[in-house]
C-alpha cells in the first residue's frame, strides 16, 4: 500500500515576508515604462503612466485622511480607473473595500455601512450610492496632477483589503486582509503560471469579489498585459473577445465558461497558454466541452479556496482525461495545508469525506463584522496547543487521497455557488420575509445539468 503522503498538521508553517504588491508594481513601472500595463476597449495605459497615477491617487488619498487602517470603499465598474484606484488605495496603507456599481444601492448601502469604510471613491459612471453623509466622498479624477508627497509604503502587516460573503443572517460577512498575505498569494501564483511579459490576462470578474486581486496584481508585478473585458460582457461575444485580444491567461467559473461555449461557434485562432477555473465545482464534462469547443484551449488549472484564506488554496493541473464526475482540487500552495476531519475533529481516512480545514499564516484575519460566525469559522488547530494556531473551518465535505490531493464533494449546509458567487439561501429568505406581504419564506437551490 502507498505510504500517506499528507502534511502533518501540528507542524509549524513558515511566514516568508515579501514586499508589499504595490511596490514591487511600481518596480516594475519603473523597468518597462513604455510597456502598456492596462487596456480596456480603446483606452490603456503604459507602465509608466500607471506608475504616476497610482503614486498620486495614493497620494491624494492620504490628503482625504486615507491611512494605515483605514477602510476605502472603491465604487464603480472594472476598467482603468478602476485598476489604478485599487492599487492607490493599496499603496496609501488605507484598505480597499471595492464594491461594483451593479449591486443594487441598497446592498452597496450595507456593505458601506458594514465594512466601516470612512471614504467612498467614486469612479466616473457610477451611480449614486446612498451612505452616510459624514462620510468623505473622493471622486476620482484620471486627470489630476496631484503634487503632494508621496505616502510611505505598506507594511507587510497592514491590513489591505476586504471582501464580502454571504452571510446567513441577512447580512454580508466582511473579510479582512493583509499586504503579507496578497504578496504571498501573488507571488504563488506568479510561480504557478510562469507569468512573463508576453501575457495578457484577463480581467473579467465582478469587482466585488476577491478574484479580482489575481487578476490585476498578478500580471502586474510581472511586467504582462491586464486586458479588461467590455461592461457589461455580451457572453455572445466573449470567446471572439479572447481570440481578438491575445488572451494568454483566461480566468472563469465553470459556469460562465459553459454559457461562453453555448453562445458562440467553435472558435480557432486562440492564444491560450492558461485557462484557470475557479469560483465553483468543476467537472470532467466542463474540461471535455472546454477543450471540444476551442482550438487552442491551453492548460487547464483547477483552483479552490474561499475568500477566507485569500483566495486558492489548493490547485490541480488537469489531465488529458480526467475520470467521470468532479475533478480535484489538487495540493495546497506553499506555505499552507489542508485536511479532512470528521465530527470528532480526527483526521478521516484516505477517500473518507469530512469536512475540510484549512491551515495557513496567509489567510484573512476574519470577519470584521460578524464576531459569531467568526468563532464558528476561525478555530484554534485541533492538533497543536498554540492558542494563535487558527484554522478555518471551510463547511466543504471533501475527500483525499493517499497522495494529499482533495476531492470536493458538497457542503455541510445548504450554501450553494452561483456564477462563481456564494449565496446562502437563508439570506434570501430573510430578504423576501422583510416585505409586508410575506410571512415566511424558504428558498431551495435547483442546479440543472451542465
Amino acid at each position: 500500500m502507498t505510504e500517506l503522503s499528507w502534511p502533518d498538521p501540528s507542524a509549524p508553517i513558515d511566514e516568508p515576508q515579501l514586499p508589499p504588491v504595490t511596490v514591487s508594481i511600481l518596480e516594475q513601472c519603473e523597468r518597462t515604462p513604455d510597456t502598456i500595463a492596462v487596456e480596456a476597449g480603446s483606452e490603456s495605459l503604459t507602465y509608466r503612466q500607471l506608475g504616476s497615477l497610482v503614486l498620486g491617487q495614493a497620494a491624494s488619498l492620504r490628503g482625504h485622511g486615507a491611512g494605515p487602517g483605514v477602510r476605502v470603499a472603491i465604487v464603480g465598474h472594472r476598467g482603468l480607473d478602476f485598476v489604478v484606484a485599487l492599487l492607490a488605495v493599496l499603496h496609501s496603507r488605507a484598505v480597499a473595500v471595492p464594491i461594483d456599481a451593479d449591486l443594487p444601492p441598497a446592498r452597496r448601502s450595507v456593505m458601506i455601512s458594514e465594512s466601516g469604510s470612512k471614504a467612498v471613491v467614486e469612479l466616473p459612471g457610477a451611480p449614486a450610492t446612498p451612505y452616510p453623509q459624514d462620510l468623505g466622498a473622493i471622486r476620482f479624477d484620471r486627470t489630476m496632477d496631484v503634487a503632494d508627497p508621496i505616502p510611505e509604503p505598506p507594511e507587510p502587516d497592514d491590513p489591505a483589503f476586504l471582501f464580502f460573503t454571504s452571510g446567513s443572517t441577512g447580512t454580508p460577512k466582511g473579510a479582512l486582509g493583509t499586504h503579507a498575505a496578497l504578496s504571498q498569494y501573488v507571488t504563488y501564483q506568479l510561480q504557478l503560471l510562469g507569468v512573463t511579459p508576453d501575457d495578457r490576462m484577463s480581467l473579467v470578474r465582478n469587482v466585488s469579489f476577491d478574484p479580482i486581486l489575481r487578476e490585476v496584481c498578478v500580471p502586474l508585478s510581472a511586467g504582462a498585459r491586464v486586458v479588461i473585458a467590455p461592461v457589461p460582457a455580451d457572453p455572445d461575444s466573449m470567446l471572439p473577445w479572447i481570440r481578438d485580444r491575445g488572451i494568454t491567461i483566461l480566468q472563469a467559473t465553470p459556469s460562465h465558461a459553459s454559457v461562453w461555449i453555448s453562445n458562440s461557434p467553435e472558435v480557432e485562432g486562440l492564444s491560450l497558454r492558461w485557462t484557470v477555473f475557479s469560483g465553483e465545482m468543476l467537472t470532467a464534462d466542463h474540461v471535455a466541452r472546454w477543450r471540444a469547443h476551442l482550438d487552442q484551449p491551453g492548460e487547464i488549472i483547477n483552483m479552490y479556496g474561499p475568500t477566507e484564506t485569500v483566495m486558492t488554496i489548493t490547485h490541480e493541473q488537469v489531465g488529458a482525461n480526467p475520470p467521470p464526475g468532479p475533478v480535484s482540487v489538487g495540493t495546497p500552495r506553499p506555505f499552507a495545508q489542508v485536511f479532512v476531519v470528521d465530527e470528532h475533529d480526527r483526521l478521516c481516512e484516505p477517500e473518507s469525506p469530512g469536512e475540510v480545514l484549512l491551515r495557513t499564516p496567509f489567510a484573512t484575519r476574519g470577519y470584521v463584522n460578524a464576531p459569531e460566525a467568526q468563532a464558528r469559522a476561525f478555530v484554534p488547530n485541533p492538533f497543536t496547543s498554540d492558542p494563535d494556531d487558527i484554522v478555518y473551518r471551510s463547511g466543504d465535505i471533501g475527500t483525499m487521497d493517499r497522495n494529499g490531493r482533495l476531492m470536493i464533494l458538497g457542503r455541510i449546509d445548504d450554501q450553494v455557488q452561483i456564477l462563481g458567487v456564494r449565496v446562502e439561501p437563508s439570506e434570501v429568505a430573510h430578504h423576501l420575509t422583510q416585505h409586508p406581504a410575506v410571512q415566511a419564506a424558504s428558498v431551495l437551490s435547483d442546479s440543472p445539468p451542465g
